[in-house]
């Protein structure tokens, strides 16, 4: 599996940034974007990777607010031919208005959606749909910005029954950072609050995440 980081609100040199989340994975025949950042930029970035967007093949939206949603009909006036993974908490009216722009799965928790990939919900008050990626003996989770809490998501994913090799997204206002201290990779990105605790915390297994960046597993 790779992760490239194609949105973010950090940038390597050469690639755009902003206030948003969107990044790619590639597992097997699979291109899986997983949000879309806040606007078209990270089209851009993705050409920096020499990935047209006709490659994409599904995309995963976590959350409905602009930033993670943004470039979506960016994205579809070039590629209408990619499904879209919609969580059942979404609006209404994006929803049917989506329907009319590409095919659409409406996601209603855990479920899999292609090989090797699945989705689920957590919620604490806000709800927000996340990213498995089954390795084999263990799952890696994506997020977009784990507004439920990021410990909310480490544990319902642990009682699916497969331990957690690492963790890459948005973080938000997480604070217990003993719960990632069984992890091997840490990747907080976008709006993670204690993003320099967390590396400094972590110095062998945290990553730093920023637009441009890739990870192979």
């Amino acid at each position: 599996m790779d992760i490239k980081i194609l949105y973010d609100n950090e940038a390597l040199a050469g690639f755009q940034k902003g206030w948003g989340f969107a990044c790619l994975i590639e597992i097997d025949q699979y291109k899986v974007l997983f949000d879309t950042g806040d606007g078209p930029d990270f089209l851009d970035n993705l050409g920096k990777f020499e990935i047209n967007p006709d490659e994409l093949q599904h995309v995963i939206l976590s959350h409905p607010h602009f930033d993670h949603m943004g470039g979506l009909l960016h994205l579809l006036e070039r590629n209408s031919n990619c499904t879209v993974y919609i969580p059942t908490f979404f609006p209404i009216q994006f929803k049917i208005r989506l329907m009319s722009y590409c095919k659409t799965w409406e996601t209603f928790g855990f479920e899999q959606i292609l090989e090797h990939i699945y989705v689920d919900t957590a919620k604490n008050h806000i709800y927000e749909q996340y990213c498995l990626v089954d390795l084999g003996e263990q799952f890696f989770i994506i997020t977009g910005c784990a507004h439920p809490g990021l410990d909310v998501i480490l544990s319902r994913a642990k009682s699916i029954g497969k331990p957690i090799l690492g963790v890459l997204g948005g973080f938000h206002g997480f604070e217990n950072l003993d719960s990632l201290k069984e992890l091997s990779f840490i990747a907080p990105c976008h709006c993670t609050s204690l993003k320099n605790h967390i590396l400094k915390r972590f110095p062998n297994t945290g990553h730093h995440c920023a637009a441009g960046t890739s990870f192979h597993f």
